[in-house]
């Protein structure tokens, strides 16, 4: 709790998620550093452009942001990539960076910050009406939409160091999905020309069955017209 991490120390005992291993003869900030630490195993590179919200996993990728309190399962996806943890805490962060007593070092929360106001900037309408919403529902720490936008410098996947990788996976999960939904449809406008491509011929179908519902409905009209007609000589 002190921490905001879960740590597994008893054999035996099952954390879910991903936790801090603390073995007995090892200092509990050396064994943060190693779980939670400025590592890079992969060189792929990938640009984090503006869509790239917690809104948009949802509405769009149909990736659902799941909260935590556990700092260590922060960015990580879960259920066949179907999930994604996102940490809320952003007032015990800012805590921890005044206090003496901490053992998270400053870049590492000065990093996580910017993870949030990268996914929930606080300047993109549909971000705040989707957080508002959640925070309501589901009691989150208000803080956590208060942050960003970054700018295109701040964006650049190498300036982060303890969550490059995990944001990695996350953007180019986010990049193969396809809408599915005609939601997902309205909200996907990652590629305009498939978006405006999609919605006009959408309109042209629509057109289509009501023009042809309109002449249908006159066709039945005038027969019974002309059947009453005759009926009445």
């Amino acid at each position: 709790i002190w921490l905001s991490v879960s740590v597994d120390s008893l054999p035996h005992f099952f954390t879910p998620g991903h936790f801090v291993c603390w073995g007995s003869n090892q200092h509990l900030s050396e064994a943060i550093e190693n779980e939670i630490c400025p590592k890079v195993q992969t060189n792929e590179t990938v640009k984090l452009p503006k869509v790239f919200t917690a809104a948009n996993l949802e509405q769009i990728a149909g990736i659902q942001v799941q909260w935590t309190s556990n700092l260590a399962d922060h960015l990580s996806l879960k259920d066949d990539d179907k999930k994604v943890m996102l940490f809320h805490q952003a007032s015990f962060l800012e805590l921890s960076k005044e206090s003496k007593r901490t053992l998270l070092k400053d870049d590492l929360i000065d990093e996580t910050l910017r993870t949030l106001g990268l996914l929930i900037p606080s300047n993109d309408a549909r971000s705040r009406k989707w957080f508002a919403k959640k925070q309501r529902i589901l009691s989150l720490d208000s803080k956590t939409g208060s942050y960003g936008p970054l700018n295109a410098s701040a964006r650049q996947i190498e300036k982060f160091h303890y969550w490059r990788d995990r944001l990695v996976v996350l953007k180019q999960t986010f990049d193969d999905s396809e809408p599915n939904t005609i939601a997902s449809w309205w909200y996907d406008d990652r590629k305009m020309v498939q978006w405006y491509t999609f919605w006009v011929a959408a309109l042209v179908l629509l057109l289509t069955i009501v023009f042809g519902l309109i002449q249908s409905v006159s066709g039945v009209v005038q027969a019974w017209a002309a059947v009453k007609a005759v009926n009445n000589k």
